[in-house]
């Protein structure tokens, strides 16, 4: 078996400090396996560390999303795309009122457009110069290319 180290993080300059078997991951199959680890300059760095991780792991919105029945991700809909439950709903409803309650007494405007463009849009942009590899295939309509908006940009000023 071949093995190959590699350092997750960068470790501050100093003296090594080893970090425990919790904080390396192993991955990779076949003759080929990899183990990351980090290595400390002191045993208080890797404490404070392995405290971060798991105060990312108590946080983690995946586990969290799921188990307070907020939201779902299905892999037969698409990875990473979020699906949310109804308490979902109702979180993110509470949140975005508060946006808006928050931007009106910031005397801000609303406005809204369309989530399709004509492809001049996104060539005048510059969006298909610099972001056509990763937005979504034209759609063809009456022999002019249509792209759905790849953020939530205005189409106006």
């Amino acid at each position: 078996m071949n093995i190959m180290l590699a350092a997750r993080d960068r470790p501050p300059v100093g003296n090594p400090y080893p970090a425990p078997i919790p904080c390396l991951d192993e991955f990779g199959t076949g003759a080929r396996r990899y183990i990351l680890g980090t290595l400390w300059p002191s045993k208080e760095n890797l404490e404070r560390y392995l405290w971060q991780c798991g105060k990312r792991e108590r946080r983690d919105h995946r586990r969290l999303g799921s188990e307070l029945d907020l939201l779902s991700i299905q892999l037969e809909v698409r990875p990473r795309l979020v699906l949310l439950h109804p308490k979902g709903v109702l979180v993110s409803t509470l949140m975005e009122n508060y946006w808006r309650q928050e931007h009106r007494a910031g005397g801000y405007d609303f406005v809204a457009t369309s989530h399709i463009g004509r492809s001049v849009l996104w060539e005048t942009s510059g969006h298909l110069q610099w972001y056509r590899e990763g937005m979504y295939a034209p759609i063809d309509i009456e022999d002019a290319h249509y792209y759905l908006k790849p953020m939530n940009c205005p189409f106006h000023c």
